[in-house]
């Protein structure tokens, strides 16, 4: 018991530098039109998903249809509220990565990888 008390602490202050994003992510980050390029820790998206995030804070998002609504960045955690629903669906974990596309953990098992598109 005590052992596994131990690694839980261990981890905490070893894993989140280890994790940690490589530029600062800010609201700005995310306006423009973004795509889901690879899903799972680098496998291809065979499913269509794009979205735009506008400067105003509005999105609109192509997944199985078109959503709309507001977003908001508070801390490393974005928060969607589409349009008509109650409650937001929450992104967190994200990284920017070197090439400028922004990667997250929507849940436990599952990352994904968002490429900006050009206009």
């Amino acid at each position: 018991m005590l052992r596994t008390i131990l690694l839980g602490i261990v981890c905490l202050l070893v894993l989140p530098p280890a994790f940690a994003q490589k530029g600062k992510i800010t609201a700005k980050t995310f306006v423009g039109k973004w795509k889901v390029i690879t899903t799972n820790h680098g496998k291809a998206s065979d499913i269509k998903e794009e979205i735009e995030f506008k400067e105003d804070g509005t999105f609109e998002w192509k997944f199985f249809g078109t959503k709309t609504g507001t977003y908001e960045l508070k801390g490393n955690a974005l928060h969607i509220t589409q349009k008509g629903m109650r409650g937001a669906i929450i992104w967190s974990n994200f990284k920017q990565l070197k090439d400028g596309n922004l990667e997250f953990s929507p849940t436990i098992g599952l990352v994904k990888t968002f490429e900006k598109m050009k206009d």
